[in-house]
């Protein structure tokens, strides 16, 4: 849900972004910034904690066959 969250939230802004420089006179400067990069790097942090997390899953599960 929240890699679903994070990408509508990145869409959003970007639909923002666009339409707001094609609102504004020309002299603006249409760079996205550092706010940008954020979200981006707040998914790829929760794809690393997914897979870690699933590894980890595996791990409690071949421990408990042992058992």
């Amino acid at each position: 849900v929240s890699v679903l969250g994070i990408i509508v939230f990145v869409a959003i802004q970007l639909m923002r972004v666009n339409s707001l420089s094609n609102a504004v006179p020309a002299p603006t400067n249409n760079s996205y910034g550092v706010g940008a990069i954020l979200p981006l790097f707040s998914l790829i942090l929760l794809l690393m904690a997914i897979s870690a997390i699933r590894k980890d899953d595996k791990l409690v599960k071949s421990v408990d066959r042992l058992r």
